[in-house]
């Protein structure tokens, strides 16, 4: 009879802690081998509640850990209704056509209308370039064996698929904006579409604009960008070397993204550049890599002013040293002058804590719980935005964030 009870007790008490608190049960228990969806869900819902709450917006990056672009299918739809709960969105969406009057907005209207956003990774930012390669004259992998079409020519879909996702569609457009994302970021990789002159390979501008116009035309804001041209691999460095070296090629980059997309209205934005590193690749900000990332956005901001049309009034992201977000890379971090005012958005990335959202960080002590200790990162993170956002006066976004999915029983 006491064993009975005993093991009643045991089941009671398993029953209740899986109503209470999902996945997280007793240690050792079959339930521990489920992911931590609980504990995404509330990840997610913490970084745009504070995101609300300091005026910012922001952006998932997610590849095909979230949204399964192959079966467009939502892996954790529960994640997804979180990110979109948190912000009491009441605008309304443009009128969906590509020529439609530009009516011109502050930034942080813009900010605050983009609500939930996503990034469309691993597909136009696919690239094989690598600077020390390049600068050997050696070919990517992509450039070497592309699929070509009856003239010879390297076809766009070499690069948008190479790194596993598929190419983008009208449908795929649609499913990801029927989960209720209202702004979407495109990272673009041009190092591999120059020619010898640096003039962009038209067959891939066409594609960029196809692949924006998917979602452009339904009334959401885009964010287009230049990405891995930055990191690690990238021709942009935050070095003087490389700004003496490239600077023009950047500068001519802009003008023809910029004479491109010129008729395009204010729900279209420009993003300087992607998580630049200095010479050594350091991800930690420092003060000389920040002379040289300030020079790099005043360049840009420069550069779209100077085309005219609607690039006079629209508004412009520019991102900190390597994305990051910390008091060094913001205290060095200087605000592009500009032609016009309130037209300028900061954007930084956020995958703290590492423990938490990275899927193997040696540094630092693995976990699946999402926990007080998580959420006061998140909010001594948000500060330091807020206290730079009111210092300049302009709008932050968060243009990465992301948690990996983990299975209980292999990290707590």
């Amino acid at each position: 009879m006491n064993k009975l009870r005993i093991f009643l007790l045991l089941i009671t008490f398993t029953l209740i802690n899986f109503v209470l608190f999902g996945c997280r049960t007793i240690p050792g228990s079959q339930q521990t081998n489920m992911y931590n969806v609980p504990e995404l869900e509330s990840y997610a819902n913490f970084v745009n509640k504070l995101a609300v709450e300091n005026g910012m917006s922001a952006f998932l990056w997610d590849c095909s850990t979230y949204m399964d672009r192959n079966a467009l299918k939502n892996q954790y739809p529960t994640c997804t209704k979180k990110m979109i709960e948190a912000y009491n969105w009441n605008g309304t969406k443009g009128n969906g056509k590509n020529n439609c009057i530009f009516e011109e907005e502050d930034a942080f209207t813009a900010v605050k209308n983009f609500a939930a956003g996503w990034n469309l990774g691993n597909t136009l930012d696919s690239t094989s370039f690598n600077i020390e390669d390049a600068e050997k004259n050696e070919l990517g992998w992509i450039q070497k064996w592309p699929k070509r079409d009856k003239d010879g020519n390297a076809m766009p879909i070499s690069w948008e698929t190479a790194w596993g996702e598929p190419a983008t569609t009208q449908e795929i457009a649609e499913f990801v904006l029927n989960e209720g994302f209202n702004a979407i970021r495109i990272p673009i990789t041009w190092a591999e579409h120059f020619d010898e002159k640096d003039n962009i390979d038209s067959l891939w501008m066409d594609r960029v604009v196809e692949t924006v116009n998917y979602f452009y035309t339904h009334g959401v804001y885009c964010i287009i960008n230049v990405h891995h041209d930055g990191g690690a691999d990238g021709w942009i460095e935050a070095t003087e070397t490389s700004y003496e070296k490239y600077s023009e090629r950047f500068k001519k980059l802009w003008q023809q993204i910029s004479q491109t997309f010129k008729d395009y209205d204010e729900r279209l934005l420009f993003e300087s550049m992607n998580e630049v590193l200095d010479g050594s690749n350091n991800w930690s900000a420092n003060e000389n890599g920040c002379k040289w990332i300030n020079k790099w956005n005043q360049l840009f901001v420069d550069t779209v002013r100077s085309t005219g049309g609607n690039n006079s009034n629209r508004n412009l992201v520019v991102m900190t040293y390597a994305g990051d977000g910390s008091e060094t890379a913001l205290k060095y971090f200087e605000l592009p002058q500009d032609s016009v005012f309130n037209h300028l958005i900061v954007e930084i990335h956020n995958y703290n804590p590492h423990g938490f959202t990275w899927a193997n960080a040696t540094w630092t002590k693995m976990t699946a719980l999402w926990s007080e200790n998580c959420e006061s990162v998140l909010k001594n993170d948000f500060a330091i935005y807020k206290k730079y956002s009111d210092k300049w006066k302009v709008p932050f976004i968060v243009g990465e964030y992301c948690a990996t999915p983990k299975k209980y029983v292999e990290y707590d």
